[in-house]
């Protein structure tokens, strides 16, 4: 591993480090974002001394690259740890990449809006209402991760778009619909029982 990277001059090893450390703070990375196309296709043309690197720290990078993803894996971890309510909204945009990429089978990165998630989450009947601080919130966790991007912080507004990557398939696998409603129906459940309890 050394010699491939002792190999590098002063630019290029400063680029692997920059990458590194991109890699360890995001976890994802997808060449449909445009800031982060270099990065991936670096990855992807240094991935051998990339995984000697991080096998040192017990982590390796796999990529997916149908879906132009970029993954760092670390051995025995969860993939994301989210609170319930986070999780639900993860659900939630997932299920809506399902829904619109069967649409628009020509583009990855799927188009929402903050309305058609209220809209979603209103429809399960929650008893946690879903209130624009807390969406914001979940919304901030998941695009430090590159699993979706917007720009403002209006959240309460309709036209608030986001944008959902294809790294969302990397974080749940379900591509069914009914599968994606089933895991939904079971965080209600589980919300609402400790909504009665409180």
């Amino acid at each position: 591993m050394l010699e491939e990277y002792i190999k590098l001059n002063d630019k290029e090893k400063m680029l692997f480090s920059k990458t590194i450390n991109k890699l360890l703070n995001e976890k994802y990375i997808t060449g449909e974002k445009t800031e982060d196309e270099n990065y991936y296709y670096y990855i992807k043309t240094n991935i051998k001394l990339m995984n000697e690197y991080l096998s040192v720290i017990n982590m390796e990078v796999k990529i997916k690259e149908n879906i132009k993803v970029i993954e760092l894996i670390e051995e025995n971890t969860k993939k994301l740890a989210l609170s319930r309510l986070n999780s639900t909204i993860l659900l939630i945009l997932r299920l809506i990449y399902v829904q619109k990429l069967k649409e628009l089978t020509l583009q990855n990165n799927i188009i929402t809006t903050s309305k058609e998630i209220r809209d979603m989450y209103a429809n399960f009947n929650f008893e946690e209402k879903l209130v624009n601080n807390k969406l914001l919130e979940a919304l901030k966790i998941l695009k430090r991760y590159n699993i979706i991007n917007y720009t403002g912080t209006d959240v309460k507004k309709d036209t608030f778009t986001i944008t959902i990557y294809p790294t969302i398939t990397s974080v749940i696998n379900a591509n069914d619909v009914e599968e994606l409603y089933n895991k939904i129906k079971e965080y209600k459940e589980v919300t609402n029982e400790e909504a009665y309890e409180d």
